[in-house]
């Protein structure tokens, strides 16, 4: 009966995330991309020698994300393996309470659901540690691009391109880390 309900759980949470956070993460990808895409084209159309520095970038992200996603995938199968004893835990321990307070046992179980949710919690740290790596590098990318259009565009003669395209450029080009 048991092994019913933490199967119960855990298709309702593969449920919502199939319905809410799937479609939420494609439209902000296809969104980000699309975003990345016409910093590129603005820069690269003032400075077009920033084309270079981006399909650098590119080609290197996505070398980047070889190595982070199959970690990504491990450590997300490690963390609901993880949170499914914690739920199942406290599921059962909010169902047998009145027996546990009268053998006065709450110290144990209260132990027991701690080391549980640590061992969670140390699955959840080291996926936002990989998340932060992957961070790292894409900025130090997106840092290169900003550098190299700063550079071209401190030394193209003056009159070759407007003030406004100059600083169009440069504000996407800071914008770029962001996003």
């Amino acid at each position: 009966m048991n092994s019913d309900k933490g199967k119960s759980s855990l298709a309702s949470s593969d449920v919502i995330v199939i319905d809410f956070d799937i479609p939420f993460e494609f439209v902000y990808s296809i969104a980000t991309g699309i975003e990345l895409l016409d910093m590129i084209f603005i820069m690269a159309s003032v400075t077009w020698k920033v084309r270079i520095v981006a399909i650098f970038g590119i080609v290197a992200s996505k070398y980047i994300q070889g190595y982070y996603q199959p970690t990504t995938r491990e450590l997300i199968g490690i963390n609901g393996t993880t949170k499914a004893p914690v739920m199942n835990y406290a599921s059962e321990t909010s169902l047998g309470v009145a027996t546990i307070r009268a053998f006065k046992m709450q110290d144990r179980f209260f132990k027991d659901y701690m080391r549980l949710v640590d061992t969670d919690a140390s699955t959840f740290i080291f996926s936002n540690a990989t998340f932060e790596w992957l961070v790292l590098r894409k900025e130090a990318f997106s840092n290169l691009t900003l550098f190299t259009t700063t550079f071209l565009l401190v030394f193209i003669p003056k009159g070759f391109v407007s003030p406004g395209l100059v600083g169009l450029s440069r504000s996407y080009a800071m914008t770029l880390t962001g996003t």
